[in-house]
């Protein structure tokens, strides 16, 4: 079994996406991560349900 999987976020600022790595066995996760085009700080929350479906937001500093 994978403890962690990769997944695709959006950046808020430019609209690139890019790829952030996930930890399955934490069920909410928070943190920011820089956009790899843009370099702007990306606050990204995200949620792996029980059945292992990831559920990734994006969101910027001034939302």
């Amino acid at each position: 079994m994978n403890i962690s999987e990769n997944t695709e976020v959006q950046c808020p600022y430019c609209g690139a996406m890019f790829i952030i790595t996930v930890d399955l066995l934490q069920g909410l996760q928070e943190f920011v991560e820089d956009c790899s085009i843009c370099c702007r700080p990306v606050s990204v929350v995200v949620r792996v349900e029980d059945d292992g479906i990831i559920r990734a937001e994006t969101h910027g500093n001034d939302e």
